[in-house]
């Protein structure tokens, strides 16, 4: 499938597929980190690197004309298997961008995706997110979700099966949050692949009743595009 995003310039990187061993693999040694480390320090160690290189990447957004993702193929890896594993981290890249520049730092995204029932966590969380959705006046960056969305994507490209499920969702995510319509597109590819994906039925299920953040589609002064 062609995952070009849509109304983005994307420079793709040139790097050899994530087979499903390889990923399974992955995701086998991420089990048994959790078990032996214990699974908040575990989650903060398995994402540490990729989430790095993640805010590096919207960082680069700021200023670049065209997504060019910093991904390599070790961040694709374990971001698609940490994402598989644990929805914590995904939940915690979807911050990151919906509550703009600045509100979600590489330090609370650690925070959210090792410790999501910390009850201060969870409350930051719950408090972003709201913001997000329902203040008109909160700030959209427009290049900075796009960014997401390409890395995302690219995660989805270079990886198999179960692996593209949640990346292909955050994407679609992403896409409805901009008040973009091809949002669907990867909501079904993501289900598609996984017809349990919660994240992707309710994207799905807020454009039919033409649900979405009251400042969708608006610009702001940081975005650019």
């Amino acid at each position: 499938m062609d995952m070009q995003t849509p109304a983005t310039t994307r420079e793709m990187p040139q790097m050899q597929e994530l087979t499903l061993e390889e990923l399974e693999t992955q995701a086998q040694l991420f089990r048994e980190q959790r078990r032996y480390k214990g699974v908040a320090q575990a989650d903060a160690d398995w994402i540490a690197r990729p989430f790095a290189s993640w805010m590096r990447g919207l960082e680069t957004a700021a200023v670049a004309s065209q997504h060019e993702t910093v991904l390599e193929r070790e961040d694709m890896a374990m971001l698609a298997v940490g994402m598989a594993e644990t929805l914590s981290i995904r939940d915690a890249l979807i911050v990151s961008l919906v509550a703009g520049a600045g509100q979600c730092s590489e330090r609370r995204m650690v925070a959210f995706a090792a410790h999501p029932h910390d009850p201060r966590n969870a409350r930051a969380m719950y408090r972003l997110l709201r913001g997000a959705f329902e203040d008109e006046q909160a700030p959209l960056d427009r290049r900075r979700c796009r960014a997401g969305v390409g890395m995302m994507l690219d995660v989805a490209q270079f990886t198999s099966g179960r692996f593209g499920v949640q990346p292909l969702a955050v994407a679609g995510y992403i896409l409805w949050w901009l008040g973009d319509s091809s949002a669907l597109r990867y909501a079904l590819e993501a289900l598609d692949r996984d017809d349990r994906c919660t994240l992707a039925a309710i994207i799905c299920s807020a454009l039919e009743h033409g649900i979405g953040p009251v400042n969708r589609g608006k610009e702001t002064a940081m975005a650019g595009g």
